[in-house]
């Protein structure tokens, strides 16, 4: 959906348009910052237009590319976090996002 500009991503240090719907996060070099309730959006849109249901919730899916080693975790003694915090924007606002490795993709 990235290759396709069907949702758009903003560099790490910039903030998104306003008017940009399909906006689901952010990206350096080696990492997309992703906000998972907005991807989950325009998976499950694409998905409604070819007249189908996507099967997996967003914790499923945060899991399925955890287990797989295509995200950054946190790891403490009583949990791991498949969503983790990054500073996004221009005001390095403090978020919780899919940090997914762009090496998985290639």
């Amino acid at each position: 959906m990235v290759a396709s500009k069907a949702v758009s991503t903003v560099g790490i240090n910039d903030d998104p348009y306003s008017d940009d719907r399909h906006f689901i996060g952010w990206e350096d070099k080696e990492f997309y910052y992703l906000v998972l309730g907005n991807v989950m959006k325009e998976i499950n849109l694409y998905f409604q237009g070819q007249g189908l249901r996507f099967p997996v919730t967003k914790q499923m899916l945060s899991k399925m590319l955890a287990d797989r080693d295509l995200i950054e975790i946190e790891q403490s003694e009583k949990e791991v976090r498949n969503v983790v915090r990054a500073y996004v924007g221009k005001n390095s606002k403090q978020m919780r996002v899919l940090k997914l490795k762009k090496s998985a993709l290639l």
